[in-house]
C-alpha cells in the first residue's frame, strides 16, 4: 500500500481562514479597489482593498478588511 503525500500540509494557505464579501460590496477608483466600511459608530468610510474575485458572486478580501467588519454595498 502507497500513500501519496498531503499536499495540504506543504500548502501554506491550508490553514488560513479567508474573508469573503460580494463583489457588488467593492468598486474600483483610479485602478484602486475599495470598499464602503461601516464602523462600530454606524459611520461609513472608504477603505482600500486588495480583493481576489474568486467567483461570480464573491470576492475574497487579501487586505484592508478584518472579520467583523461591515462592507456597505
Amino acid at each position: 500500500m502507497h500513500f501519496l503525500p498531503d499536499k495540504a500540509l506543504n500548502n501554506p494557505d491550508a490553514s488560513r481562514a479567508f474573508l469573503f464579501v460580494p463583489k457588488a460590496a467593492l468598486f474600483d477608483e483610479n485602478g484602486h479597489e475599495y470598499a464602503w466600511v461601516v464602523d462600530g459608530h454606524s459611520t461609513v468610510r472608504k477603505r482600500a482593498v486588495e480583493a481576489a474575485v474568486t467567483n461570480d458572486d464573491l470576492a475574497r478580501v487579501e487586505s484592508g478588511l478584518k472579520a467583523g467588519e461591515s462592507p456597505w454595498s
